[in-house]
């Protein structure tokens, strides 16, 4: 329940509560549950999210990276929660100003989405998306740019010219 509340405080934006409630689910959820538990694991993941919302990104890039270790031990580096767990971890690299260790796993991250969900799946867009975002940062504009291009060309042709993401995608590239 606490859990839940969490992640109802994080979809309100109180993201100060959302920590407290998600540090006292992960709290119980590891001293009752097996080791790597999912329900432990999303509770890493939830609060990992909920740190980086509070500004607190070096509890949560610590955080996130045993999440991701505790994910790859479960269900290895090819599933979905995996994929996702490091995608918030780039999103963190990222925010901290470390562009290269945001831009390797953005990478490695496209990679498994592509093989597991295909390359049209909006995960596998949306970090392409953040990738070409890192790449402005550090000044690969050229690759940033065909990277921007080619997401909004796929939103254009999955979802239409109107759509939200193709809107988005297309704001990307001016």
């Amino acid at each position: 329940l606490l859990n839940t509340y969490g992640v109802t405080y994080l979809s309100l934006g109180l993201f100060d509560r959302a920590v407290e409630s998600l540090t006292q689910a992960l709290a119980i959820r590891q001293t009752t549950l097996p080791h790597h538990h999912p329900d432990t694991l999303k509770s890493m993941r939830d609060l990992t999210l909920a740190l980086f919302r509070t500004g607190q990104y070096d509890r949560a890039e610590t955080l996130g990276r045993e999440a991701i270790e505790a994910h790859i031990d479960r269900y290895g580096n090819q599933h979905a929660d995996t994929l996702n767990t490091q995608e918030y971890q780039a999103i963190i690299y990222r925010n901290q100003g470390k562009l290269e260790q945001a831009t390797t796993l953005q990478r490695q991250i496209i990679q498994g989405q592509t093989q597991l969900l295909g390359p049209h799946h909006p995960d596998t867009l949306a970090t392409q998306s953040n990738l070409a975002l890192c790449l402005q940062d550090l000044e690969q504009y050229n690759e940033a740019e065909q990277l921007c291009q080619m997401v909004a060309d796929t939103e254009t042709q999955t979802l239409g010219p109107s759509h939200p993401r193709t809107l988005s995608a297309q704001n990307n590239l001016a």
